[in-house]
């Protein structure tokens, strides 16, 4: 049966590193600098530096560090950001396609999401241990989003009514990890996950 619709969590206030509420200008700052940060770590996914990403944001290494004090917590800051739209994603298309499409469209950019997520894992792996409360909200967020599309495609008889979050999640997971060396496989296996949840008789 499936399970019980999580509830999005409304989104936190963006705050100093020290808790308050940030500034206009030092948000402006901070948004300046994820967005430096998303492009020099798509050219650079190994070797780009804190240093790079200053350079680009056109802002001093000190204000870099002052909202982002090791690398790990501006790779944290960005999969944050990138959780946020694949949520909001969820919700769009729940609102905007029939059951049916918008689960599988929201599948393909999930599968799209964790792929893109592949050079950074280590450090997202490396973030959760260091706060285990940020790794069971990041681990909700995306329960709260898959159920979101889920539920909507259950109620409409649209897939297997045994079909919970979590087994979607292990299904996702286990097409990333198989297509880790060759992703033009994606497309075919994510048919065949899809065409295995889909309600007999659809």
């Amino acid at each position: 049966m499936p399970s019980p619709a999580a509830q999005d969590a409304p989104p936190p206030q963006r705050t100093s590193p020290t808790g308050r509420p940030m500034r206009a200008d030092a948000r402006r700052n901070r948004e300046r600098l994820l967005a430096a940060a998303r492009e020099v770590f798509a050219e650079k996914p190994n070797d780009a530096s804190m240093d790079d990403v200053a350079r680009r944001a056109g802002v001093g290494i000190a204000t870099l560090f002052r909202n982002f004090p090791k690398r790990i917590d501006l790779v944290g800051a960005l999969y944050d950001e990138d959780l946020d739209a694949l949520a909001d994603r969820a919700a769009e298309l729940a609102a905007t396609r029939q059951p049916w499409e918008a689960l599988t469209e929201w599948l393909d950019a999930f599968v799209t999401f964790t792929q893109a997520k592949r050079t950074i894992f280590a450090e997202v792996i490396q973030s959760f241990e260091r706060d285990p409360e940020s790794a069971q909200r990041t681990r909700d967020r995306i329960d709260a989003a898959v159920g979101t599309v889920l539920e909507r495609a259950h109620a409409a008889g649209e897939v297997d009514p045994d079909l919970t979050v979590h087994d979607l999640i292990q299904l996702i997971g286990g097409l990333v990890l198989s297509v880790a060396t060759d992703d033009s496989r994606t497309p075919y296996l994510l048919g065949l996950v899809l065409r295995g949840i889909r309600a007999p008789g659809r």
